[in-house]
C-alpha cells in the first residue's frame, strides 16, 4: 500500500487517482489469497485513511462483489466498506 500513496501525486483527492499502478494491480492479481490479509490488516489498525480506502476497492476489484451494483448499498468510507463488507457476505461471492 505504501508504494500505491508513494507513485501518485499526494495533491490528488480523488482516491481512483491511486488504482492505475503496478503496484495496485499485484495486490488484485493475489486474488482471493489477498482478502483475509487486507482484512486483518484494516481490523489490526495498519491501514488507515487512503491505503484503507484503497483496500476496500482492491477486495471489490478481486471478489467482483460492488457493494452498490450487487446490494444497492453505499459507501465513502473504508469503515463503511468493511461494515457492509461483513454484514452482506460479500466474500461468498467468488469469481
Amino acid at each position: 500500500m505504501e508504494k500505491i500513496l508513494e507513485t501518485t501525486s499526494a495533491l490528488s483527492s480523488n482516491p481512483y487517482n491511486y488504482i492505475y499502478n503496478v503496484y495496485y494491480e499485484n495486490i488484485v492479481a493475489l486474488g482471493f489469497d489477498a482478502v483475509p490479509v487486507l482484512e486483518e490488516m484494516y481490523q489490526e489498525n495498519e491501514l488507515t485513511g487512503l491505503s484503507a480506502y484503497l483496500s476496500a476497492l482492491a477486495i471489490q476489484d478481486i471478489t467482483g462483489c460492488n457493494l452498490y451494483e450487487d446490494h444497492d448499498l453505499d459507501w465513502s468510507t473504508a469503515e463503511e466498506f468493511y461494515e457492509l463488507w461483513e454484514e452482506n457476505g460479500c466474500y461468498s461471492n467468488e469469481k
